[in-house]
């Protein structure tokens, strides 16, 4: 006996419930292999921001070095890069991207970065000399969080 035949053989309600059995057991199945994998596609996000903060950091080390191995002497958007990084790391505040716009301003956004923490950071960008020229913001992930898109330059 075929499972076709057997299933055949079942009353109209006996189907029903069977159907709406293997339904519930697909999406369960379905679902249980869906959550792993879309937490993993976030973290694996999470990281590449992280790590393009961390090669950004890096590229603007590496224009500040001249040709001698020595820092230029008239400030650039390499050391506006290193200062904003610097103050952001201080202010518990994860860059997300940065590029430059310029010469003196640079394009910076910010995923899901604490409201407050991203205050006081522009803060103390305000007195280092830094201030915000255009702002986008957006509602962040978890409450009290925010994304952002911000275009700064020194005064």
């Amino acid at each position: 006996m075929t499972l076709v035949q057997w299933f055949d053989e079942r009353s109209e309600s006996e189907r029903g419930m069977l159907l709406g059995a293997a339904a519930l057991l697909l999406m369960l199945v379905v679902g249980m292999v869906i959550s792993p994998v879309y937490k993993s596609l976030q973290q694996n996000e999470r990281r590449v921001a992280r790590l393009q903060t961390e090669l950004d950091q890096m590229e603007a080390i590496a224009a500040q070095s001249g040709p001698g191995g020595t820092a230029p002497t008239d400030p650039t958007s390499g050391s506006m890069m290193i200062l904003l990084q610097e103050s952001a790391r201080r202010e518990g505040v994860a860059i997300a991207t940065m590029q430059p716009s310029g010469e003196q301003s640079i394009n910076t956004r910010l995923d899901d970065v604490s409201f407050n923490a991203m205050i006081h950071w522009l803060a103390a960008l305000e007195a280092q000399g830094i201030s915000v020229q255009t702002a986008s913001f957006r509602v962040g992930k978890e409450s009290g969080t925010v994304g952002s898109s911000l275009l700064l330059s020194r005064n």
